[in-house]
């Protein structure tokens, strides 16, 4: 595969995350993994969840985390994902996804391999396929947007300026390509 998955990630939701993580060794026990794991806001990140982070990860091979001190924008996360990966291509994505398919990174290497494209909303903002060319093109995302707000607008807004059209969107096709995202009502 040359691409790497980046989860973004923070402390009530370990369990997902574990499963999560789980999920994706269950389909390829290769694959880099890059993850981001945010502060809470009023309370700085947990000594003891920093802890069972790095001990959930460190159970898995050719798994990388970031965390941060203080809360963070979610801007800043994506940012550090896809620069810190080794491979030109990653996928972003929440913690809350499944991928449910055993072919759907197969699948996301062929849409690398025959189409090429730089960007794709695999399910939306929530799963992306994000190339460091076009993150060095387009700008990063605005890190100085908080709380999750607006980033992903603001990013496709000035993808759609600079090259006249929406990203590729597999968004309707994510039954085909194997991508659930859990409800956490």
């Amino acid at each position: 595969m040359n691409f790497s998955i980046g989860i973004t990630t923070f402390k009530r939701r370990l369990n997902i995350f574990k499963m999560l993580l789980q999920n994706i060794r269950h389909i390829n026990q290769d694959i880099e993994v890059n993850v981001s794991v945010n502060a809470d806001y009023d309370a700085g990140l947990c000594d003891d969840y920093r802890r069972d982070i790095l001990k959930t990860c460190s159970e898995y091979k050719n798994v990388n985390v970031c965390t941060y001190p203080t809360m963070t924008s979610l801007s800043k996360m994506w940012n550090t994902l896809v620069i810190n990966s080794s491979t030109e291509y990653s996928v972003i994505c929440n913690d809350d996804l499944a991928f449910t398919c055993n072919t759907v990174f197969n699948d996301i290497q062929k849409l690398i391999d025959n189409n090429a494209p730089d960007m794709a909303l695999l399910s939306g903002f929530s799963c992306f396929l994000m190339s460091k060319k076009l993150l060095d093109e387009m700008g990063y995302f605005d890190e100085r947007l908080l709380v999750h707000s607006e980033e992903d607008g603001d990013f496709l807004w000035r993808y759609i300026q600079k090259y006249g059209k929406i990203p590729l969107s597999l968004e309707n096709d994510t039954g085909g390509l194997g991508i659930k995202s859990w409800s956490l009502d």
